[in-house]
């Protein structure tokens, strides 16, 4: 397992912080996500099948602007 810290730019709300754990963890090769409200993302996943761009890539797509800490 691999193991990143991500910053998101414009969580304002826990609804922010639900939409990003989700979107990553619906992902196949995540294992788990801790966010919270300081725009921090602690992301645990299988480095065979994930990049860190494909997680990038997943929240841009929901309208964050996101990049590595």
């Amino acid at each position: 397992m691999a193991r990143v810290l991500l910053g998101i730019k414009d969580i304002n709300k826990q609804s922010d912080v639900d939409i990003v754990k989700r979107v990553l963890l619906t992902m196949h090769g995540v294992q788990s996500v801790q966010a919270g409200m300081d725009g921090q993302a602690a992301v645990e996943y299988n480095g065979d099948e994930l990049t860190i761009m494909d997680l990038l890539r997943a929240l841009r797509r929901e309208g964050f602007v996101a990049g590595m800490v």
